[in-house]
């Protein structure tokens, strides 16, 4: 149940640019590298055309940039502001992920996290959503 209710959240963060005729063409949902799957900590979504997506963090919903390197997929978000956080969520092709986070303008000194990640269908929950594995 409690992974419908996440696949729910992540539906209404995606209403209003759906609502404009964006299409989903990738979702994903990541956990900490040991943690488990009941424990979801990033969620997010590319829309067609590759070259926005959507993160959910924290409970907080991220509109993105998105892209591709090689295999890699790669979403980053804030960093308007001189002194705020810019965040880049990266998804490698084998679903390693790593979350890093620093000041606008400059580098991050290495990954803040270390996740594993799986590819989700876009058009609705599949079986193992119903699981808590």
């Amino acid at each position: 149940m409690i992974e419908i209710k996440k696949y729910a959240a992540l539906t209404l963060m995606l209403a209003a640019p759906l609502a404009c005729g964006a299409e989903l063409a990738e979702a994903w949902e990541c956990k900490k590298e040991y943690g488990k799957w009941d424990e979801i900590v990033f969620e997010a979504v590319v829309y067609q055309g590759y070259s926005r997506g959507g993160v959910i963090s924290a409970g907080a919903e991220h509109e993105s940039a998105f892209r591709t390197r090689g295999f890699d997929r790669i979403w980053e978000y804030g960093g308007a502001g001189d002194d705020s956080l810019r965040h880049v969520l990266l998804i490698k092709h084998d679903g390693a992920g790593e979350y890093y986070e620093s000041m606008a303008g400059e580098k991050s000194a290495g990954p803040a996290m270390y996740l594993e990640c799986r590819g989700r269908d876009v058009h609705s929950p599949s079986e193992t959503d119903q699981t808590g594995d």
